[in-house]
């Protein structure tokens, strides 16, 4: 219950952050140039591994991972500032549902 009311509140930070970071990089004038293609390929690939080890324990949703939908545009700078605050926020989320599993494993004993 407590990671629960913890990762709402993360969730509401994370979306204000990102409205933040979203006006300033309006401004920049770098915003819009391209992640260089092996980069962002890496990063693609490495997600799409990521999906697909999660999805295998789901025998439900076998083609959810299916590399047919991968995305055919590019990637820009400001795609992936605002992408490194939801995922710090998914990481710490996840960490907290860890932390209440270990106390919840250390009650039993």
């Amino acid at each position: 219950e407590n990671s629960s009311r913890l990762n709402s509140l993360i969730d509401a930070g994370t979306e204000k952050t990102v409205i933040e970071y979203r006006e300033i990089l309006r401004r920049e004038k770098t915003c819009d140039l391209p992640v260089p293609a092996d980069v962002a390929g890496g990063l693609l690939s490495y997600a799409n591994s990521l999906r697909a080890s999660a999805m295998q324990a789901d025998s439900g949703n076998a083609d959810a991972a299916s590399d047919s939908a991968t995305s055919t545009g590019t990637l820009t700078y400001c795609q992936a500032v605002l992408w490194i605050k939801p995922l710090l926020a998914a990481i710490e989320k996840a960490n907290n549902q860890l932390a209440g599993i270990r106390q919840i494993e250390q009650d039993r004993k």
